[in-house]
């Protein structure tokens, strides 16, 4: 079991005599987020055990580092891995931005402990009423809300728009962590702008090592997909990116029932949401890994008994195409990935291409199952050794398949309609 340092300890070991994170960082620190108990009120309980108070050390060193200084902290939440930094702090965030590589223009989600903080950074210090049923049902979880803008908040955190993306985490590890900093924490995924969301600790360390100073591992992220960010400040209420709570979910809900999917149209030049996007996830291309994704959607007027056939045999054509043109192609090995969301068996290609290796995987049996293991996924297949391609199978765009097929969208290089 490591020690946990001190603050002022993890900083004079991490940073070179100009103020830099040294190589061989970030420092990784595992906890368990069973050791987080919280009360009604949202009050962090005391630890009730050895191991419990070694785990909430660590959790008050990310507090700790975020409250009093200017470095951003990675650390999980029941969506994503996050790299948060206080919120008031436009240095910090700006922090957050680089070590990202993050285009300024992006605006980030704000995170919150408690209803009292997320009132403090709103232009009236109140949530709208509109919101008291979502949050009645929804909060603590994976839903963004928009919220008119405190002028507290700097304008790094929101670029430059005058409403801020907020939410409350489930997450027990990330609770603590912003409880114990007692500031709201601006963060969005905790991987280098433009990769795939990162769903374990080693995705983070994978991207951001010699970027940051601390890594909080409380394991694997459940969702795997992240927040849905909900404005219901407009008529009608807009998902602006679908995500854990589910499209159907918002519908159930008192004075969300005519709620609309906000889709980019990216010939619009005039619309603002793609020009000026006041919510993470509306402008930039995201979540591609280093092996290009193809993504095979069905058409409308598909049949849907020969819809497995139709999605080999585009397959196979695409695979023939990369192997007589592509002469960038290593001699061997040749991996090719797929991804199955709807075909419970796999692709038979070996007759075909018998030099050819072919790694399937089902992403599981349920769209909830299929986003949650997404990420994790696409990283795995651009780890295997001469993979030159990962092919997805799509899903229908109802409950969390709507949100599956927003990201995979975003990661494919070619999408195929079969």
């Amino acid at each position: 079991m490591s020690t946990i340092p001190s603050l002022a300890q993890l900083l004079a070991d991490g940073l070179d005599a100009c103020g830099k994170v040294r190589h061989g960082l970030p420092l990784v620190l595992t906890v368990s987020p069973t050791s987080f108990h919280f009360d009604r009120d949202g009050n962090l309980m005391q630890a009730a055990n050895m191991d419990e108070q070694r785990d909430h050390l660590a959790a008050r060193l990310a507090a700790d580092l975020i409250a009093q200084t200017h470095f951003p902290v990675a650390f999980p939440t029941e969506t994503v891995y996050g790299l948060g930094a206080n919120a008031f702090d436009s240095e910090a965030v700006k922090n957050v931005f680089a070590a990202k590589g993050r285009p300024s223009d992006n605006p980030l989600i704000v995170h919150t402990s408690d209803i009292a903080m997320t009132a403090s950074l709103t232009a009236n210090s109140s949530v709208p009423a509109i919101y008291n049923p979502i949050i009645d049902q929804h909060w603590p979880g994976p839903l963004t809300l928009l919220l008119p803008k405190s002028s507290s908040i700097p304008h790094t955190v929101t670029a430059g728009h005058e409403s801020v993306a907020v939410r409350m985490p489930s997450h027990p590890v990330a609770r603590a962590i912003i409880f114990l900093s007692k500031k709201p924490i601006a963060a969005p995924s905790a991987n280098t702008s433009t990769r795939p969301s990162p769903t374990r600790a080693e995705h983070v360390a994978q991207d951001l090592a010699g970027r940051i100073l601390l890594l909080i591992d409380g394991g694997p992220c459940a969702g795997g997909i992240e927040s849905t960010v909900l404005d219901g400040l407009r008529l009608p209420p807009a998902i602006l990116r679908p995500g854990g709570v589910t499209v159907e979910m918002v519908r159930a809900v008192e004075g969300f029932q005519n709620t609309v999917v906000w889709k980019k149209n990216a010939d619009d030049t005039n619309d603002p949401d793609v020009s000026a996007p006041v919510t993470p996830g509306m402008k930039y291309k995201h979540y591609a890994p280093k092996v290009p994704v193809v993504l095979f959607e069905k058409s409308s007027s598909s049949s849907q008994s020969t819809l497995a056939s139709r999605k080999r045999d585009a397959m196979e054509a695409r695979i023939q195409t990369y192997l007589s043109s592509d002469t960038h192609l290593a001699p061997s090995p040749r991996v090719v990935g797929i991804l199955r969301t709807e075909t419970q068996s796999d692709f038979e290609f070996a007759s075909i291409f018998p030099s050819l290796k072919v790694v399937q995987q089902s992403l599981g049996s349920s769209y909830a199952q299929v986003g949650s293991n997404l990420f994790s996924a696409l990283r795995d297949f651009e780890a295997i050794e001469g993979c030159f391609v990962v092919f997805v199978e799509g899903v229908e765009e109802v409950d969390e398949g709507l949100a599956v097929m927003n990201r995979v969208r975003k990661a494919a290089a070619e999408i195929i309609h079969v």
